[in-house]
């Protein structure tokens, strides 16, 4: 058990944004738990808002933000655990019904802790964190479905932000045509090395969705991030029997659509959530990244920032202008630098 406070990000009222202070000591570990000692956090959009107070995330108060975490064992009452494992671990309440990842020492669910491979580094396990497992998520989800190469293009939303760059890499890599959506087009570029086959900056025939339930077929399914008008025009426009996950609402919470898509062309939403994934499907999605991922061929840049200027990367996140992962370093205040894992 740790004895002195630790600087933490701690929300401490509904609607205020978090601010840096000394956490109290933490708890002895209950059964089931691990104490991590944090080496890296992902700031993600979810984070962003936690930070700036600017959506109820947090569910309970004070408590410190943050659902992602890679690190070492330092304690463990669980069995598959012991001191000393580098380990990750994303969601199951940390930052919004239990105390979260910025800050030094996190207490963790030990059944939501994955152990890393060899080839995984640690900033690389931060930088995948949330986004690659939502990816990853989604894409096991299509193809539980049966949605395959052969059924024809697939398009991912938002492809610029965590979870539609790490989804076109791992659709690329499972030999998926992918169709990237992505209004910033100085970022277009980066999109194609990361696997898509082409960029749009928007949606055709956007401006008929209002007068027309159905369009074109534009794609076989798809990855949407975004919500709102984004995700009706893409139940309007996938072809018949086609697969559209649903998995974010950065556009907006409200779907203003008809059945057609559903009763005339069978279309099919598949909905998730990354942060309340059943055990099951957190050990299949983590086996499948750990198979497809290592530090020599992850190709997704992401820059590292002491733990103190977890706001700001809060407000860059905000700009909607960034592209890559930010990381949180968690043992350190260094200066901020860019990096990319090793080709």
């Amino acid at each position: 058990m740790s004895t002195r406070a630790q600087p933490a990000w701690i929300a401490e009222k509904p609607g205020q944004a978090a601010r840096l202070t000394n956490a109290p000591a933490r708890p002895p570990l209950q059964p089931g738990e691990v104490r991590i000692r944090g080496h890296f956090a992902a700031v993600n959009f979810k984070d962003a808002l936690a930070l700036t107070g600017r959506a109820d995330i947090v569910r309970r108060f004070p408590l410190i933000v943050g659902q992602d975490v890679s690190g070492t064992v330092i304690e463990s009452r669980h069995p598959d655990h012991e001191p000393g494992q580098r380990v990750v671990m994303t969601g199951c309440g940390l930052g919004e019904t239990r105390d979260g990842t910025f800050t030094p020492e996190i207490i963790a669910p030990g059944d939501c802790t994955r152990e890393l491979p060899a080839d995984w580094s640690l900033e690389m396990a931060a930088a995948v964190g949330t986004a690659g497992f939502t990816a990853a998520y989604a894409l096991l989800k299509l193809q539980q479905v049966g949605q395959t190469p052969m059924d024809g293009p697939l398009l991912v939303t938002g492809a610029s932000g965590g979870v539609g760059s790490h989804a076109l890499t791992l659709l690329d890599r499972e030999g998926f045509e992918v169709i990237a959506l992505s209004r910033k087009k100085h970022h277009h570029a980066d999109l194609l090395a990361l696997g898509a086959r082409r960029v749009m900056d928007k949606l055709p025939d956007r401006g008929k969705l209002t007068t027309k339930p159905l369009l074109s077929p534009h794609c076989a399914g798809a990855i949407d991030t975004l919500g709102g008008d984004t995700l009706a025009w893409l139940l309007a426009s996938t072809q018949a029997q086609g697969n559209v996950v649903c998995l974010g609402l950065a556009e907006s919470a409200r779907l203003h659509t008809t059945v057609l898509p559903f009763i005339l062309r069978g279309i099919n939403v598949l909905g998730l959530t990354a942060s309340h994934a059943p055990l099951a499907w957190r050990k299949r999605v983590w086996d499948f990244l750990f198979t497809r991922l290592n530090a020599r061929n992850y190709r997704i840049p992401y820059r590292v920032m002491p733990l103190r200027d977890a706001r700001k990367a809060a407000d860059f996140l905000m700009t909607g202008d960034n592209f890559g992962r930010v990381l949180l370093d968690l043992r350190s205040a260094s200066q901020e630098s860019t990096r990319r894992a090793e080709k």
